[in-house]
């Protein structure tokens, strides 16, 4: 309640030059409010007179800074559920699948261990299972998210059947040969001579788009190649 209240208060401040008769009417009600059931809360910087001549808030008062630092915190956390997402998605991991994780967060270990039910569940993360510390290991056969200072290794045998991928990715892979063929053999002929230039561009571009998905899929095939040897 205590900052709840401190936040509001803030607001109420902030908005005050803007609204000044809303705002102070507003304020003189939760005022009362507080005082008259006797709560024994208040604003940190306490009550004054009236809104129009309280202090403005100052962010060294208010802790900012440590506000700043848990912000930044966040975003890392955010951006890590976001990464193990994507890469779920990569793997074709069903949605509802709880999967296994270890996460070595250097300084950050004690944060992400507090929110670390917060992880798990953004992230379909299997909390019994999910490891954090300052350092580990990387574990073989694992997909690998490196974000600096924080890198999490998801085992791929947790997320998928290794052999049936593989023989997946083999087949798209095969697809994207045969369509780089035919783009290539089509590029190299009279076509790119009597085309229109924007029809050419766009059909290199397209080889392009084929041969980049190419490089993706060898890549992935040889991080799963180790779990089924």
């Amino acid at each position: 309640m205590q900052v709840l209240l401190d936040c509001f208060d803030t607001c109420l401040k902030l908005l005050h030059p803007f609204t000044p008769f809303v705002t102070e009417e507003t304020w003189q009600q939760v005022k009362n409010s507080f005082q008259a059931f006797d709560t024994g809360i208040s604003p940190t910087a306490g009550w004054s007179e009236a809104l129009i001549i309280a202090d403005w808030p100052d962010s060294i008062d208010t802790g900012q800074v440590g506000y700043l630092e848990t912000a930044q915190r966040f975003e890392r956390l955010q951006t890590l559920v976001s990464r193990i997402r994507a890469t779920r998605s990569e793997f074709n991991v069903e949605p509802g699948r709880f999967i296994t994780a270890i996460v070595a967060a250097g300084e950050m270990a004690a944060f992400m261990e507090d929110q670390k039910m917060i992880l798990a569940h953004l992230a379909r993360l299997d909390k019994d299972t999910l490891s954090i510390s300052e350092m580990a290991e990387a574990p073989i056969g694992a997909a690998t998210i490196s974000l600096g200072d924080i890198t999490a290794y998801l085992p791929l045998a947790a997320m998928l059947d290794v052999k049936m991928e593989r023989a997946r990715m083999k087949a798209e892979l095969a697809d994207l040969e045969q369509q780089i063929g035919r783009l290539t053999g089509l590029l190299a002929s009279e076509f790119s001579k009597k085309a229109p230039p924007n029809v050419v561009q766009r059909e290199q571009e397209k080889l392009e788009r084929f041969e980049a998905s190419r490089e993706e899929i060898q890549e992935r095939l040889s991080s799963l190649a180790i779990m089924t040897e």
